[in-house]
């Protein structure tokens, strides 16, 4: 059961990466903008962290020892950096790409991060 369980988990991994890829193809030739490029990638890290970090605490029985007020402003840092690259993605391609996008990133920033780099470093041109 657990082989299956990363097997499936594994096939996930995947398509979340090559729905990323793909979205970020058709973006660039219909619009000539990359939602993935990496330093949206790079803003999407302070939502992702954030969002890690109360998932983590949430199956935690202890408080958490961070005060009311600065869990309301890390709160707030993350709304606000999602809404900023929401409305630059919306402006730059169409909605629909512009909420995919954000929810990809908001999911697996890191893990798109490493992906588009290592993609951006294969298009690299080779040589002197």
């Amino acid at each position: 059961m657990v082989w299956l369980m990363l097997i499936l988990g594994f096939f996930l991994f995947m398509a979340v990466i090559g729905v990323a890829h793909a979205l970020d193809r058709h973006a660039e030739e219909r619009y000539g903008y990359r939602p993935f490029a990496l330093p949206n990638l790079a803003l999407m890290l302070i939502p992702h962290g954030i969002l890690v970090a109360w998932a983590v605490g949430w199956g935690q029985d202890a408080r958490p020892s961070l005060s009311p007020g600065l869990v309301w402003a890390l709160g707030a840092l993350a709304v606000a950096a999602l809404v900023f690259l929401l409305a630059v993605l919306q402006r730059r391609t169409s909605l629909g790409i512009a909420l995919a996008g954000a929810g990809l990133m908001l999911v697996a920033a890191p893990v798109l991060v490493l992906s588009m780099l290592f993609r951006d470093l294969t298009d690299a041109p080779s040589g002197p």
